[in-house]
This record gives structure tokens, C-alpha cells and sequence, in this order.
């Protein structure tokens, strides 16, 4: 089988190009051909790479702090529940990470799309002060004991991070050579952030949770968050300069390679990877696109359906939680979320510069979309429903729970620096589904211990396989959708996968709540509450296994063929 190569990416990662991968680059800082100017001397010597390397630390920042923020209301959310009156209401609870991954997942396109046109350094800065200042809010909200103005807080908090997660990812994706080593390490790094930035956050909310109280943990995040912006503003590059630094690559891989202008071409496409090339050059020669009116270029109306559509839609479903399914306006706001989507991808098929690349929507691509939403919904179930169940009924403290799934963060790193080599070996298509394999394995395995066990037995096992599902999946659905992309639109299959890992999250932990409310007899039997999320889980990793041996299947019998 032909192996993928690819940079080693991350569940909100960067899409790498197939094909052979040239020798390595050398790191900014060469000299560059006779009569080019110098661009890369932004990197150049001792001082440049220190700069490098901090812009590479500071942008993986993003996952980490991401994590670190979903994990907080996840592990912590029983005394931030306390708060607001709520200790026994875990569907309330359940819209503390909802309502974050709900705009997280939603404005991922959008935020894309906007740093295309004004650029990706200033909305990485724009994003980290709007996470900062509403992680500010969020903590002063426990003075107005209101949880409804708690989640409003949170789904703030998410947009700030709807807008990191693409523009550093472009950043990230430029300031290295094409299929260098260096930038290899960096996603690796990237990744590896995840399952540790939720064990982080969980900590420091239980242990402030504690002490002093959660809010301090929000505080902490605002102060970071504010410090980032002044560290980013010093060292991430220009546009600009991004753009000089692409050229200057171009110009070291041509000295070495000799490559013919065609290729050259090719190659500026293969800098910007992750950053898509500015929609003016996407379905239009040119300059043409340029100057079509902005709301033509931001797709406006492709954004205001598509948010629209969304929002409502996984509204619905983590409302129905609280009011029921017989509230007419539940039901209602899931239908008009419906047709709203539903006009969305019409509309899309006819936009001259459409915000979602249609051309993925055959039938592989609609397999791996479907297998990637189904075992990030079962992982989501998966994280808040163990936590709930080693606390609620092994009598675990909130801390206690970090540190039962802190095997997570361990095996988070080994997934995500193993992942390079897993695709290379055996191909997208394969890793896909071992990582369904991983979710479904990782949900059953936790989803089935009994009370009285011991935590080594499965808890322990469950928190070490799900990572791999994490680390595994987003790369290599990155991947298997870009190679259904022209080449200089391959970044948008990485926002495409970045909207659906995070959408699902939030829209997982809505139906599971459902479930759970169904058989939990009114409340009174809580474990068997949670068995039904648990086997939901199951049945949506399940689900997606079998939507990824399809979709192997096809490849196997095209390439057969």
C-alpha cells in the first residue's frame, strides 16, 4: 500500500501534502540565491532562532489552552455547579463544555475565511485578547450566580478559540520549510498539547476549586491569555514577511532541485498548506476575485446560513436536556436548524467562492466526515461520562478524577509522536480505522466497568487507548480530504475537520444527554443513566468503524481496479 506522507498533525492539526516528500530544508537562516533579497533573516542566527522557537511555542499555546479550557468544566464543572445551584443537575452541567465546543466547532470556517483576507498574524492577536477577556467575565460571572449567563460566557470564550485554531495552524504552517524536520516536530508538538491541556485545566480548576475558588482558574487563563498577546506581537511574523518567507523556501529548494518553473508554482501552494491562499486566488485567475465586493469574498451569506444552521441545530438538542422534547420550540428551532443547513450546502454549490469546499461531498468523503464525527461524539461522551461516573459513583474527588485519566496526557504524547510514522507505514486510510477501532475500544472498555472495580482494571486501560483515537483520526482525515482538493485549497479540509472535531463534541454530549434522561428513571437510578450514554457511545464508535471498512473497501477495489 502506498504510504501517506504527511506532517505529523494534531485534532485541530495542519494538512500535509502526499506524494514523495523532497530531502529535508535546512531552517531559516541560509543564504539565500545571488541576487534574491534575504527575507529569512527574520530567523537568521542565534537571536532568529530563539525567535523561531518561542513563535512555534506560542502558537502551540492554542491547542493546549483549548484543551486546558474544555477540561476545566469538565473535570471541575461539580464546583462551578456548586455555584449556581446545580450539583444535582448534570444536564444543566452538560451546557459548561457544550455551549464552548458548540462555538468552538461553529466559527472555525468563518475565522478561516477572515484571516485569508486581513491575515492570520492579527487574528491570531485579536484572538488570544478575545479569549482573555471573556475568560475574564466567565470568572466574575459566579458573583451574578447565574449559569445561564456562565454559558453565555463560555460560548464567548469559544469563539476566541473558533478564531485561533485556523490562523495559528496557517502561521505555524509558514514559518518552516515544506516537509522539513523541524516542522514535523513542531505539529508533533502541537499535538501532543491536547489530552495534556485538558489534564491541565482540570487540575488547576480542582486544585483553586479547592482553595480559593474555580474562578481563579479563569482568571489565570486571562492573564496568560494577555501575556500571549504581548510575546505575539514581538515574535509571530507578518504577513508579509510570511509571504517573503515562502518565497525564500521556493528559492532554496530551486537552488537544490533545479525544479522548472511549473513546479515552482506548485511549491508556493505547498508553503501556504495550512494558511488556504487568499480566496482572490482560488476559483479565479489573477487578481479578478479581488475585486468582487467583501461580502462576496467573506461568502457572507454562506456564513450567516451556515452559523446559523448550526447553532440551532445542536441548540436543540442540548436544550431538549432541560425542557423536554414536548417544548414546541425545542422541536421547532431543530427543524428550522434543518432547513437552514440544508440551504446552506445549496447555496454553497453555487457560490462563486464558496466558504466550504463542496468537491469533498462524493461518497468517501461524506464516509470520512460521518466516521470522524462519530468517534469524536463518542469521545466526548466518553470524557464527561467517566468523569461523572468515578465521581458520582465511585466517589472519586474532582481531582481524584484528573488524575485518573492523567494516563491520557501520557499516552497523548507517545500517540501524537507516533503518528508520522503510523500513517507513513500503513497509509490514511488504515490509521482512519484503527483510530475509529481506538474510540469504539477505549468507550467499551469504560463504558462497561463495573462500579466496585478496581481503577487498573478498565478505567485505567480506557484513559490510555482513547488518545490514540485523538492523535490519529484528525490527521489522517486531514489528509484523505485534502487529497480530494486542488492543491492551493488543501488548508480548508483542515478547518473542515476542525469544525466537525469540535462540532462534535458539543452535539455528542447533547444526544447522550437525552439518552441518559430517557432511561434514568426519572433520576433515580443514576448509573443507569449513565450506561445509556456510555452504550451511545458504543453504538456511534461502532457506527463509525464500519463507515471506515467501507471506505477502505472502496480504495482497496479503485487501486484494484
Amino acid at each position: 500500500m502506498p504510504a501517506d506522507d504527511t506532517d505529523c498533525s494534531t485534532p485541530s492539526g495542519a494538512i500535509a501534502t502526499t506524494g514523495p516528500a523532497p530531502p529535508s530544508h535546512e531552517l531559516p537562516g541560509s543564504t539565500p540565491k545571488q541576487g534574491q533579497p534575504a527575507p529569512t533573516s527574520i530567523f537568521h542566527g542565534s537571536a532568529g532562532a530563539v525567535r523561531q522557537a518561542v513563535c512555534s511555542v506560542s502558537l502551540c499555546m492554542v491547542m493546549l489552552l483549548t484543551q486546558a479550557a474544555l477540561g476545566a468544566t469538565i473535570f471541575g464543572g461539580s464546583y462551578i455547579a456548586d455555584t449556581f445551584g446545580l450539583a444535582d443537575d448534570p444536564e444543566q452541567q452538560s451546557w459548561f463544555a457544550a455551549a464552548f465546543s458548540l462555538t468552538v466547532g461553529t466559527f472555525v470556517l468563518p475565522a478561516g475565511r477572515l484571516g485569508d483576507l486581513y491575515g492570520n498574524r492579527i487574528m491570531v492577536l485579536v484572538g488570544y485578547a478575545w479569549v482573555g477577556a471573556w475568560s475574564l467575565v466567565a470568572g466574575l460571572s459566579h458573583y451574578t450566580r447565574s449559569a445561564i449567563f456562565f454559558d453565555v460566557c463560555r460560548g464567548l470564550q469559544g469563539l476566541g478559540f473558533a478564531v485561533l485554531l485556523p490562523n495559528s495552524l496557517a502561521v505555524l504552517a509558514r514559518i518552516f520549510p515544506p516537509q522539513s524536520r523541524a516542522k514535523r516536530l513542531t505539529f508533533c508538538l502541537y499535538a501532543a498539547t491536547a489530552p495534556s491541556g485538558a489534564v491541565l485545566g482540570g487540575t488547576f480548576t480542582c486544585l483553586l476549586g479547592a482553595t480559593v475558588g474555580w474562578w481563579w482558574g479563569f482568571y489565570l487563563l486571562a492573564i496568560v491569555c494577555a501575556a500571549l498577546v504581548v510575546i505575539c506581537t514581538a515574535v509571530v511574523p507578518s504577513d508579509r514577511q510570511l509571504h517573503d518567507l515562502g518565497r525564500a523556501f521556493l528559492a532554496q529548494d530551486d537552488e537544490k532541485h533545479q525544479h522548472d518553473a511549473a513546479f515552482k508554482d506548485e511549491e508556493v501552494a505547498d508553503v501556504d498548506e495550512a494558511r488556504s491562499i487568499s480566496p482572490s486566488h482560488q476559483d479565479q485567475p489573477g487578481q479578478r476575485a479581488a475585486h468582487r465586493p467583501l461580502w462576496e469574498r467573506l461568502d457572507l451569506l454562506g456564513m450567516v446560513l451556515g452559523v446559523s444552521g448550526l447553532v440551532l441545530f445542536n441548540f436543540a438538542w442540548n436544550q431538549a436536556l432541560l425542557v423536554g422534547w414536548s417544548t414546541v420550540y425545542v422541536y421547532v428551532l431543530l427543524i428550522v436548524g434543518v432547513m437552514l443547513l440544508c440551504a446552506f450546502v445549496v447555496w454553497e454549490s453555487r457560490a462563486s467562492l464558496p466558504l466550504l469546499p463542496t468537491s469533498i461531498f462524493n461518497l468517501q468523503g461524506c464516509l470520512i466526515l460521518g466516521a470522524l464525527a462519530l468517534g469524536w461524539s463518542a469521545f466526548s461522551i466518553w470524557l464527561f461520562y467517566i468523569t461523572q461516573f468515578v465521581i458520582r459513583q465511585r466517589g472519586y474527588s474532582p481531582l481524584g478524577s484528573v488524575a485518573a485519566l492523567s494516563p491520557a496526557a501520557i499516552a497523548g504524547v507517545v500517540a501524537a509522536f507516533s503518528s508520522e510514522r503510523i500513517l507513513a507505514r500503513f497509509g490514511s486510510k488504515v490509521v482512519m480505522l484503527l483510530a475509529l477501532i481506538a474510540f469504539t475500544t477505549g468507550i467499551s472498555i469504560a463504558g462497561t466497568a463495573p462500579v466496585e472495580q478496581t481503577y487498573w482494571a478498565q478505567t485505567f486501560v480506557a484513559s490510555f487507548v482513547m488518545p490514540f483515537g485523538m492523535d490519529m483520526s484528525f490527521p489522517s482525515a486531514s489528509i484523505i480530504l485534502s487529497d480530494m482538493l486542488p492543491h492551493h485549497r488543501q488548508g480548508e479540509a483542515s478547518s473542515l475537520v476542525n469544525t466537525v472535531v469540535n462540532y462534535s463534541v458539543a452535539l455528542g454530549l447533547g444526544i447522550a444527554g437525552t439518552v441518559e434522561s430517557q432511561v434514568n428513571r426519572q433520576g433515580t437510578d443514576e448509573l443507569r443513566g449513565y450506561r445509556g450514554a456510555f452504550y451511545l457511545g458504543i453504538g456511534l464508535g461502532a457506527l463509525g468503524v464500519l463507515m471506515s471498512v467501507i471506505n477502505l473497501a472502496i480504495s482497496t477495489q479503485r487501486r484494484s481496479a
